[in-house]
């Protein structure tokens, strides 16, 4: 009986462990890609700014 008790605390610890190890890498998953989601936004801005930079340099020396 004792032996199966503490084959019971062994698979629940193990358990508890596996489940904590799957949260943090969801976790970190999470982290990553809400990371990688402002980065793109970052860029979409720098290029929507490049481009308006080049249509009003463009609307310049059309009105030169």
């Amino acid at each position: 009986m004792e032996i199966a008790d503490q084959a019971l605390k062994e698979r629940k610890q193990l358990s508890d462990e596996a489940s904590k190890q799957f949260e943090f890498n969801a976790k970190m998953r999470e982290s990553e890609n809400k990371k990688e989601i402002e980065n793109k936004k970052i860029q979409l801005e720098k290029e929507r700014m490049k481009h308006e930079t080049e249509l009003q340099r463009m609307s310049d020396k059309a009105a030169m």
